[in-house]
């Protein structure tokens, strides 16, 4: 009994590891509806657009035909917004990136089309 345990422990363990060392990457098919794509979590971690660019061209290389941007939770809102006072004209900007003043953290800008 104990050696199941120990085995059960061991691969909870492993997938922890394995969700930890590839933070905001879950990859995800849905073989029936043929959805193939990735869940990238730019919430709590910030990817530079370039970098989602490369994630949304690298889904479409291989096949893939979504993805799915978590922008917003309760650390982080993600995307330029008025209302938080988080925009281009009150932003600190380093290099490309843009940094609320008040969190000191990265947000996306909104582009008009």
């Amino acid at each position: 009994m104990k050696i199941k345990i120990f085995i059960l422990f061991t691969i909870l363990v492993v997938i922890s590891l394995i969700k930890t060392l590839s933070p905001g990457l879950n990859v995800y098919s849905d073989r029936s509806n043929k959805m193939y794509g990735v869940n990238l979590d730019c919430a709590r971690v910030y990817h530079s657009p370039d970098y989602i660019k490369k994630y949304i061209n690298d889904i479409h290389d291989h096949g893939g035909n979504y993805i799915l941007l978590h922008l917003n939770d309760n650390e982080r809102f993600g995307v330029e917004s008025s209302t938080l006072g988080q925009t281009v004209d009150n932003a600190k900007i380093v290099g490309n990136t843009y940094y609320n003043r008040d969190t000191n953290l990265a947000f996306y800008l909104k582009i008009s089309c």
